[in-house]
């Protein structure tokens, strides 16, 4: 926990392949980036692959509201889409939320 937010790590060792997450939330943009979050996480776990998500919900951006596709848009200033190093894009989508919000 830190002020309004908070992470939380997840491991999951198995013989045929292990699975590791990551997930913060709560924080300002300003606060907690991103593209270091998942850089990190990939530096520590030295995955084969990495699956990101982002969500952003429809109130502090009612853009994604108006224009669920511009969700990718805003994803991509917010994250970066950028991939740690090693690593390469393969596919990305965008999912709009009931509340209005994307993922």
């Amino acid at each position: 926990l830190q002020g309004g937010g908070f992470s939380t790590v997840h491991v999951t060792p198995q013989d045929s392949c292990s699975y590791a997450s990551v997930e913060v939330s709560g924080f300002e943009l300003d606060t907690l980036d991103p593209r270091n979050v998942c850089a990190n996480a990939a530096k520590v776990f030295s995955p084969r692959r990495i699956t990101t998500a982002i969500t952003l919900d429809a109130p502090p951006f009612p853009e994604v509201a108006a224009n669920p596709a511009s969700a990718l848009v805003l994803a991509a200033e917010i994250g970066g889409l950028t991939p740690p190093v090693g690593y390469v894009i393969n596919d990305t989508s965008v999912q709009t939320l009931p509340g209005g919000g994307a993922v």
